[in-house]
């Protein structure tokens, strides 16, 4: 056996440093992808939970001939539109959610959820909007609210309960 010919037992600094570079580029590729498909699925929950409200407001609507809309045409008003007498969820925001959910919610339409623990704002809107319920992604002090690439994302229930983005950087409504 030749004097160059030593057996090691420990890896070399240069060896160690190719690997940790590999395992680097691989967290540099895998991170945004990753987050993005929690984002994606994230989506698709609010885009059925969107779907879940519109149908409320519409039957609402069936029953109560007004739609549930912060922009008029909402429950207040008529005897037969506060016949729902429950109280409101003690978990309702509406500051945070800004729609009469609270109203579809107490009159039976709709099941209570923690509406400020969603990733996303809900609204209930009249069909003149051109969409009965709407879903915007919120942004504030909650973890993983702030991320920039989805704060944009938008989605719409339309009064025939298509859906669709609303002009948004948001991939496609999925298919419910």
């Amino acid at each position: 056996m030749s004097v160059f010919m030593k057996s090691r037992k420990a890896f070399t600094l240069i060896e160690l440093l190719v690997v940790v570079m590999i395992i680097g580029i691989l967290v540099a590729v895998g991170v945004p992808k990753y987050r993005k498909t929690v984002e994606t699925a994230k989506a698709t929950k609010a885009v059925g939970i969107t779907q879940e409200i519109a149908r409320a407001n519409k039957l609402f609507n069936v029953d109560h001939g007004v739609w549930i809309s912060p922009w008029g045409g909402s429950w207040f008003g008529s005897p037969s539109q506060r016949a729902c007498t429950q109280a409101c969820p003690a978990n309702y925001n509406p500051t945070a959610n800004e729609g009469d959910i609270c109203r579809l919610v107490e009159c039976g339409y709709l099941n209570d959820r923690d509406w400020n623990a969603e990733p996303y704002c809900y609204r209930p809107l009249a069909p003149g909007t051109g969409a009965i319920s709407l879903s915007w992604r919120k942004m504030g002090a909650a973890p993983g609210t702030n991320d920039a690439p989805y704060a944009s994302w938008m989605y719409r229930i339309r009064p025939d309960e298509s859906c669709d983005t609303n002009f948004t950087a948001a991939p496609p409504c999925p298919a419910m």
